[in-house]
Parts: structure tokens; sequence; C-alpha cells
């Protein structure tokens, strides 16, 4: 049965606990779970709370400081459909964007929609948005949106927020690929914010049928600094190198087969594979060059926790299906490991602890995700990739 959503504007489904704010200063040190809706957070210093009655957040980013969040929700008007049995045929729904300060436990919409927003089997009017990401100084909030039964449909565009104006207004829209003449786009499916200007990752179909993925990075103008296409592989899991000069990811064949991993430069334009049969699903940069990586194998199903600084790697490995790299986060100060397998744990120092009361994270549907600082890839060295194994 559809959960019901609580009213979104009187924001009676994001209350905070007011005592456990101030007794909590330090926002590093506080794990931010999202389950079945709601919000809950977890620190040595309270443990597990609640920090939402009902809601659907999803798409969830957390400021560099650690202090805000900020996450997608379904319109009212989508669940009171679906609820009456008049869902829209196609996968779009009218989407809100929130930042919520976890010291106040407010929640503001930062993009609603249209007075003229419709949502019911026969139409939908008003703005999709997904991807939301913060500018490394926390001071803008960019996502992609795509008007829906409006001017310009189908204009896939990407959008900043200034927090300290409150304002929003849409930079570009975003192209398809060099050479790919008429072809039909797929999906606008990917966003980052690095030092070097924000990062667009769209997939189109072109006329004979292949799958090209387009990467793009902006200026804050909307201008391009670079671009460069995919054709012969897609990339997933993707992450910046940690001087940003490149970018790391699970390359995989038309027939969705995994051939390696591929390093690709989008300034100077080069690709290079390099085979290996375990994939990088999540790269975590930590002070001191202390680096972690969770990798799993395609077939074994065999979640690694990869932990080296300088020359001295090691290894901590859960085996489980459960190794999707929303249910992994590493702590800002690159100490603790928390993640999901038939509850939450939280590693450090070796040792595995297991966090009473938290069974329902591992059945949660869709599955909980875990977030745990603002963090980006890192990787040092091409050439010391610890997870590639020919």
């Amino acid at each position: 049965m559809l959960k019901k959503l609580l009213p979104i504007f009187c924001l009676a489904f994001l209350m905070f606990m007011p005592d456990h704010t101030q007794a909590q200063t330090d926002f590093g040190d506080v794990l931010i779970i999202r389950s079945d809706g709601d919000f809950w957070s977890w620190s040595e210093v309270i443990g597990l709370t609640r920090l939402t009655v009902e809601g659907f957040p999803y798409d969830v980013e957390r400021s560099a400081d650690g202090r805000y969040l900020v996450y997608a929700t379904r319109d009212d008007v989508v669940f009171e459909a679906i609820e009456r049995g008049e869902e829209y045929a196609v996968d779009v729904y009218p989407t809100n964007l929130w930042r919520y300060d976890l010291q106040t436990g407010e929640a503001v919409e930062i993009a609603a929609q249209p007075a003229e927003m419709v949502y019911s089997s026969e139409a939908v009017v008003g703005y999709d948005r997904f991807n939301p990401q913060w500018s490394p100084d926390g001071s803008k909030i960019a996502w992609i949106e795509l008007p829906l039964g409006m001017p310009n449909e189908d204009a896939w565009r990407l959008v900043i927020f200034d927090v300290a104006q409150g304002s929003a207004k849409s930079v570009t829209d975003l192209p398809a690929p060099s050479g790919i003449g008429d072809g039909s786009l797929m999906a606008a499916i990917g966003l980052r914010w690095a030092s070097v200007g924000l990062i667009t990752e769209t997939v189109f179909m072109s006329d004979d049928r292949s799958v090209v993925q387009n990467f793009v990075i902006y200026d804050e103008a909307g201008a391009v600094i670079a671009e460069h296409d995919l054709s012969s592989v897609s990339i997933s899991g993707w992450f910046w190198s940690d001087d940003e000069a490149a970018m790391f990811g699970m390359a995989r064949n038309d027939e969705n087969k995994t051939v390696g991993v591929l390093r690709l430069d989008l300034f100077a334009g080069t690709e290079e594979i390099r085979p290996g049969s375990l994939i990088v699903t999540v790269s975590r940069r930590a002070p001191d060059q202390l680096a972690y990586h969770l990798v799993d194998n395609d077939e074994t199903h065999v979640a690694h926790w990869w932990m080296w600084q300088a020359d001295t790697p090691t290894v901590y490995e859960v085996t489980s299906e459960r190794y999707l790299s929303s249910q992994f986060a590493i702590d800002p100060d690159g100490q603790r490991i928390a993640y999901i397998t038939d509850a939450l744990y939280i590693w450090q120092d070796g040792q595995a602890q297991r966090i009473a009361d938290t069974e329902q994270f591992a059945t949660a549907r869709p599955p909980a995700n875990l977030i745990w600082g603002a963090t980006t890839g890192v990787l040092t060295n091409w050439d010391e990739l610890p997870f590639v194994v020919e």
C-alpha cells in the first residue's frame, strides 16, 4: 500500500528534535540515513534519532560543512493521483526541491511547481527535477530540470540556485552530442559539481540505435569548458581523480558486460581502458591522503572496503548481495565507515560495531541511503589502482 505523504507546505513531517540539535554541534559526526521515506541521524554523542515524521525524500546531497541537506520530493498531487489510480503512463513527475538545516530542523522549499501544474493519467504539467548538487563552497545548488507539458518541453536544462539570494536561474540547455544528428534524447542522468566546474552526463540514442554518453563541463554562466562523447563503451560509477584532471569508472560494452576500468580525460579528450573484474562503485576523499574505495565483484557480489595511506593498503571485506554504493559512507575525518548489510554498522580501527535497532534499514524499500559529509572521488595515481585485476 502506498504510504501517504503528509502535506509538504506545513513542513509537519520535518520536525527536528530541538534538544538534540543543541547538544550536537559537530555536524561532521552526524550520519544521515534516508529510509522508508524518512530521515534519521546517528552519532556517537546522541545515538540513533528519527528526524522526520513522514515524507519521501530522495536525491539527497549534503553541503561541505555537513549542516545542510538538499533533496527532492514528488509533489503532493502526484501521490493523490496515484492513490486514485490515475498515474501517468510515462515515468515523469512534478518534483520539488528542499533545503534542510540540521541545526534548526527547518526545511525550505527552493524549487516549487507553477500554479498551472497538472498530474493525472491524461496529462502532466510542471517541472521534473533531479540530481541537486552543492557548489564546493556551499553558496549555490545546481540541478537538472525538465519542463513537462510546457513551452520548451523536453529541453533538459541546467539550473543554479543562489542560497543567499534565494533565487534560481536556468544557465543553459543541455545540447545533443556533436555528430549525432537528430538522434533522440534518452535521459539527462548525471550531474556533479567539482572545482573544475559543473559536469553533466547525458545519454542519447543515435539513428542506428547505438548509445552515446555525453559529458560536458560547464562554468557557472553555462559556458562549455570541455566536452567528450563516449560511444564504444559506457561508464558508470564514475568519479574524479585527486587532481580533478580525469574521470574514472566502470566501463561496459553494448551488451552491458564489464570490460574494465576507464580513464577519461575530458580536457584532453582521451580514453584509456584497463581490464579488470572488480568494479569501482564508490570512492571518497579524506584528509591526509587517506583514501577509501568500495569495490565489488560483478559475479560474486563481494563488497570490499579498500583503505590505504601512502603505500600501505589494507582490505576489509563484507560478503553480501547488498553492496549498493548508497549504503556505504565515510565520515569526513576518514576514520569511520558506515554500511548496511543486515543492520547498520560502523567500522573503525578494524572493528565493526552493530548499531542497535537498525534492522529496519536493511529491509527498507527503496534501499536506505547513507550520507556522511560532502565527499568526492579520489585517485592519486592511475598506476596504483588497487582494484584492477589483470
